[in-house]
């Protein structure tokens, strides 16, 4: 399996390919967007956790595992 971090805009794009119209706009008001608290602590991620921020498919690669 490979993940591939896409823009939501490059999501939006290609889930049709995949699944109804319908399904990908419910799927994407599930994700949401970034909260105003969330978009103001991005920024600061490397000093809160002690490393660097990470992509999700970083973290899929890292725990993929898991999932089998």
């Amino acid at each position: 399996m490979r993940f591939v971090e896409r823009s939501r805009e490059e999501a939006r794009a290609r889930m049709p390919q995949f699944m109804p119209e319908p399904v990908v706009e419910g799927t994407l008001a599930i994700l949401g967007e970034p909260t105003p608290a969330e978009r103001r602590v991005s920024p600061h991620v490397e000093q809160i956790l002690g490393r660097s921020p990470r992509t999700f498919a970083e973290w899929a690669a890292r725990t993929i595992a898991a999932f089998r």
